[in-house]
């Protein structure tokens, strides 16, 4: 559970990091 928590993260702050 929380590998599969770290990858989404990883996923939702790499669009957020390029829209910065």
């Amino acid at each position: 559970m929380f590998r599969g928590a770290q990858t989404h993260t990883q996923i939702s702050v790499l669009p957020f990091s390029s829209a910065k």
